[in-house]
């Protein structure tokens, strides 16, 4: 009996690190994936809902730009505050997506596509 309880505690174990694994933040893996050209749909299959986002437009596009950070922080805000408080820069993934009022969001530049730390020039 008591073997047996253990194989099913280390099979849980197993299943609570797959799921766990499985739900993670984006890898930059992942994140050189993303492409000039991938709509939407693409990117969010690769990194996974966005933490933050803003839109925005002015005459002739519409504009999403979209936000994953590493670590436990959710939004621009909780990032400009942690480095503000504790001088912690946040590592983030950004994604610009563009639509020419046709509402097929894409990736138009390779400058639509950043990287970095934020707090940190």
């Amino acid at each position: 009996m008591k073997k047996l309880f253990k194989y099913l505690s280390i099979i849980f174990i197993f299943i609570l690190l797959f799921i766990t694994s499985s739900c993670s933040k984006p890898s930059l893996d992942n994140f050189n994936k993303i492409k000039v050209g991938q709509n939407y749909d693409k990117v969010i299959k690769l990194l996974g809902e966005e933490e933050d986002r803003e839109e925005f437009s002015d005459n002739s596009s519409d504009y999403i730009i979209l936000y994953w950070f590493k670590g436990n922080v959710k939004t621009q805000e909780e990032a400009q505050s942690l480095y503000n408080k504790f001088n912690i820069a946040t590592v983030y993934y950004c994604v610009i997506l563009t639509s020419y009022n046709d509402n097929n969001f894409t990736i138009k530049a390779k400058d639509d596509i950043i990287t970095g730390s934020w707090g940190v020039d």
